[in-house]
């Protein structure tokens, strides 16, 4: 299903995490083809993934747990990712979902069952795994680097701060750039740098360039992962004064996307 509606804008990363808006009566359709004593690594792999997106902005809520967030700014198509915990009603069991934000479509996916109470060690290996997959062939993960990563210790706002921490995150988003070809991280962190703090000018600036379109590309050759500069792309991206300023520029993003598609700036 997809969908065409020009969304109004959420706050990005403000906690929408908190309160999931979940289709619950999908859940839980697939929750009776979910729920097995299947170890979860041969679960993931034999259920795949369930995927919705969504029509209206009228799903029921149900209190989640956050794991990670990140956001990609895009003025053509700001988006927001969240990972986390779904709880299947009247049992201890959860639903590792993901949900994906811009302002013409919301997704949402159910990535697999979580029997019992949650404990960091199965939250550890749960992630890890997904990550490790780029989440699932019907509905991957990635597929280009976000341009901010909300964890434990960079959270600044009101709501449940996610669960994995600054060394976690980076641990997984190690995995997820050696899977993706072709960035430029040389170039990435120079913007990141010289534009921290104006995601705006960042932005034009590669657009100019055409860097946007390179790093989200997945069908060129693959280049050689240097560690070094993966390591100071994860510090740009999680750096607190960068955060912020992506996250308090987002609605802004939101509304002059919507706009340019309507044609305002033609």
């Amino acid at each position: 299903m997809a969908s065409n509606g020009l969304g109004a804008s959420p706050s990005a990363c403000d906690g929408s995490h908190g309160q999931f808006a979940v289709d619950l009566l999908f859940f839980m359709a697939n929750v009776r083809a979910l729920r097995t004593q299947t170890p979860a690594k041969k679960l993931r792999q034999r259920t795949g993934a369930a995927k919705i997106v969504s029509r209206t902005r009228s799903e029921p809520s149900v209190e989640g747990t956050p794991v990670l967030s990140w956001m990609y700014f895009n003025p053509m198509g700001p988006t927001a990712c969240s990972l986390f915990f779904a709880p299947v009603p009247d049992t201890e069991d959860s639903i590792l979902s993901f949900n994906s934000m811009n302002p013409f479509q919301k997704e949402w996916i159910a990535y697999l069952l979580m029997p019992g109470p949650l404990s960091p060690k199965a939250v550890t290996a749960a992630v890890g795994a997904l990550f490790l997959a780029n989440g699932h062939s019907t509905a991957p993960l990635f597929s280009g680097l976000p341009t901010s990563v909300f964890h434990a210790e960079n959270w600044f706002l009101p709501a449940k701060k996610p669960l994995l921490s600054d060394w976690q995150a980076r641990s997984l988003f190690r995995m997820a750039a050696q899977q993706i070809q072709d960035i430029d991280f040389p170039t990435i962190n120079n913007y990141l740098r010289q534009y921290k703090g104006d995601p705006w000018e960042r932005t034009a600036a590669e657009l100019q360039e055409g860097l946007l379109q390179s790093v989200i590309r997945t069908d060129q050759p693959k280049a050689n992962f240097e560690e070094g500069l993966f390591q100071e792309w994860f510090d740009l991206i999680t750096d607190p004064e960068h955060v912020r300023s992506e996250q308090r520029n987002f609605q802004a993003a939101w509304q002059g996307a919507i706009e340019n598609a309507q044609g305002k700036y033609r």
